[in-house]
């Protein structure tokens, strides 16, 4: 056997004889990365946070309302046209109940305008800069709605880090008493509960009624 390259391990033999066969050890697997997935990921997070500067720049020239409107049917038509080349069966229309059609509507209006809405508003109130760092704070207030949503276990450190977050949209925006920083940070934090809910919905009733 080659040196040092793994132990000699006894083979029965059909004449009751035991042999010594050299077997190799086993390569490790090492864990793999999907390239895809991380650009996906990393193209998500550029987005996301481009979109509150191109917020402010859209509200130089459009209401908070219009520059909603225009986000929403621009986002129609790019989920339509990825709908549309996509070949996933889970991607097509399909049969859907009354009570399907009612939540999805409910999710779209929740997900979609009422989140929007909000959002500029804070924008133009607050900037993109505190408004980012507070509609950020929906990962903690989904972590505290899936308590009585979703049957969830509530944990301390849940608690700390929305306290923590206010504490720090304080400091960020020297928020002051009756200023409109202050009113727009309301709304930021208004907004991070609108796309709170809807995620928490979108979970409590994906499995429960097949939602594409």
């Amino acid at each position: 056997r080659p040196p040092s390259q793994g132990p000699i391990e006894p083979l029965p033999m059909a004449t009751g004889l035991r042999a010594c066969v050299y077997r190799p050890p086993m390569a490790r697997e090492q864990p793999g990365t999907d390239a895809v997935g991380v650009v996906a990921a990393s193209t998500t997070a550029v987005l996301y946070g481009s979109a509150y500067v191109a917020t402010a720049f859209a509200l130089r020239s459009f209401t908070p309302l219009t520059a909603a409107a225009w986000r929403g049917v621009v986002g129609c038509v790019a989920v339509g046209l990825v709908i549309l080349a996509s070949r996933s069966p889970a991607l097509r229309p399909r049969g859907l109940t009354g009570a399907a059609i009612l939540r999805l509507t409910v999710l779209g209006v929740v997900g979609g305008p009422a989140f929007l809405i909000c959002l500029n508003v804070a924008v133009s109130l607050a900037g993109a800069s505190i408004t980012a760092f507070v509609a950020g704070m929906y990962a903690v207030l989904v972590a505290i709605f899936a308590i009585p949503v979703l049957g969830e276990r509530l944990e301390l450190r849940m608690l700390g880090a929305l306290l923590l977050a206010l504490l720090g949209a304080a400091l960020l925006g020297e928020v002051q008493l009756g200023g409109s920083i202050a009113l727009g940070v309301g709304v930021a934090l208004l907004a991070a509960g609108v796309f709170a809910t809807y995620l928490v919905l979108i979970r409590r009733w994906s499995a429960l009624h097949d939602l594409p």
